[in-house]
Order: C-alpha cells, then structure tokens, then sequence
C-alpha cells in the first residue's frame, strides 16, 4: 500500500541512559569485598549481633543499589531517521534502527494511528513538536526491512500520547498535512 504524502528527516527521540556495565563490576566486586570483610569482623568479634550485622552488610548494599540506580537514571534525546507516510485513512510514524537502552536490542518502532481514533492535536512553535493523543498501534521490527514482510517483534494496541519532533523547515507543512488528512484541526501552542 502506497503512502499518498511522505516526509523523510531527521528527529529526535528520548533514549534512555545506558547504565555502565564497568561501573556496576566495579560495585560487585567492592560490594564483595566489604561484606566479606564484614562478616570477618563479625566472626573474629566471637558475639553475633544482629545490629552489627545488618549496619555493616545490608546499609552498604542499599547505598550502592541506589548509586547503581543514580547512575543508570536520567537519558535524553537522540537523533533517529524518522518517516511519516500519510494515507487516505491512517498516519503512519516510522522511527528508524535505535537501541532504546532498555535491555530489547536495536529495532524500528512503526506507530499506525487511524485519523479516527485520534482525540486530539496539538503544535507547539516553539518545541518544534506534534502531539497527537488517542489510540494507536505500535509494532517493533529487527530492522527496516523486516517492516514489509510483516514479522514483528512486538504488536500493541496503545491508548496514549505519540510526541514527533520534525524538521523545523518540514514543519508547517506536516501539520497542514495531517490537518488536511484526519479532517480535524490542530491546536498551535506557542
């Protein structure tokens, strides 16, 4: 099925932080190494306080499960090769090749939203961002070229929020586009 308009460009999409796989060997090996120290200590004290023991084992694990957590926290915007094909009766967002930092490899993600299931609209000028809000569905490819054959890796039906950020200069004319395509209008934030 061919698109009746397409756009090709480059965007952003938010990636998740990659937590460092040294630093959490690091904090194995130092997390070892203290509990063994401390359940020396303990033993050579020749008395089993539970206290000591919990004080000297169990805070120290939590402090360095919550630097682990600190250090994988967070993550940002990365540019991705975006594709948006505009058909009679859906959008269709195509999100090229990313490892999304979150354990499920490098994929595309091919969101579908029928105009009519579509809620609502909105641009912001000043983000350079579409939201649209409603139904849609989300499939995951390996790769782009697996997107034609019809083997996915995920296929969900979602009720959400879908962010695009286009290409300050494709801009305009994606949103007269997809105004003209669902029949609806779209609210302009500034």
């Amino acid at each position: 099925m061919n698109s009746e308009k397409e756009y090709s460009m480059i965007s952003s999409i938010f990636v998740n932080k990659k937590a460092s796989s040294k630093l959490w060997a690091v904090v194995k090996v130092v997390l070892i190494f203290y509990i063994a120290v401390a359940l020396f200590k303990t033993l050579m004290d020749g008395k089993l306080d539970v206290g000591a023991v919990f004080g000297n084992i169990i805070m120290p694990l939590v402090i360095l499960a919550a630097a682990f957590q600190g250090s994988k926290a967070g993550g940002g915007y990365e540019t991705i090769g975006l594709t948006l094909r505009f058909f009679k009766e859906k959008l269709q967002v195509v999100y090229g090749e990313k490892d999304y930092h979150d354990g499920n490899g490098v994929r595309v993600k091919v969101y579908e939203i029928l105009y009519s299931d579509i809620q609502q609209m909105e641009y912001s000028m000043s983000l350079i961002c579409i939201r649209l809000a409603g139904k849609y569905r989300l499939k995951e490819y390996q790769d782009e070229t697996l997107a034609d054959t019809g083997m996915c890796l995920t296929d969900q039906e979602l009720q959400h929020e879908l962010y695009i950020y286009p290409e300050r200069d494709k801009a305009e004319a994606i949103v007269t586009d997809l105004s003209e395509f669902s029949g609806q209008n779209v609210n302009y934030r500034k």
